[in-house]
């Protein structure tokens, strides 16, 4: 048996259960804003809800962090940046 995912909002209207079962915990709040907002003006929530989290994913993806970088564009980000 699958817990059940719980939200401190109501979902919108035509939102399946599925989709918002599948929504990542970092993207939930912004996921159902634009599920709402999706439903208040007549597109499909599922559709937005997976535009979003997908959007959030590709940005996750595109972040490298400092560290991961490798050297030699790490010394030139250091060179850039002034004293």
């Amino acid at each position: 048996m699958k817990a059940k995912v719980k939200f401190n909002v109501p979902l919108p209207p035509g939102l399946s259960p599925g989709t918002a079962a599948r929504i990542p915990r970092d993207l939930r709040d912004d996921a159902i804003q634009e599920a709402w907002l999706a439903a208040l003006s007549g597109r499909d929530p599922n559709k937005a809800v997976w535009g979003c989290v997908t959007g959030g994913t590709r940005l996750k993806r595109r972040d490298i962090p400092f560290s991961q970088l490798d050297l030699d564009t790490q010394r030139h980000i250091w060179e850039e940046v002034p004293a």
